[in-house]
């Protein structure tokens, strides 16, 4: 699993490219929320201040090694979930990714 801290501008951009499709079997996720603490959008290098909006990414792949898991309130406060995704990674979850 591949997990990224980005600037709202960077996800907004990464979003447009997953909408346009995936191979099975992987797995690509945008959760927003705000920065508890200062970091560097993984993507542009932009800093991004604590109390600013950005987004957690992962991405997974069923055949991988490293299956999902919960770590975006490490990074974020107030996290906007979206109730399809959360619907999603729970079906993903408690049937072994499938």
């Amino acid at each position: 699993m591949k997990q990224s801290i980005l600037c709202t501008n960077c996800a907004k951009e990464l979003m447009n490219l997953s909408a346009r499709g995936h191979c099975p079997g992987e797995h690509n996720i945008f959760i927003f929320g705000l920065a508890k603490r200062d970091y560097t959008c993984d993507f542009s290098n932009e800093p991004i201040s604590a109390g600013d909006r950005c987004c957690a990414n992962s991405i997974w792949a069923d055949h991988g090694r490293i299956p999902y898991y919960k770590w975006e309130s490490d990074f974020l406060m107030d996290i906007e979930w979206p109730e399809p995704v959360i619907e999603a990674r729970e079906c993903e979850l408690n049937d072994g990714g499938g």
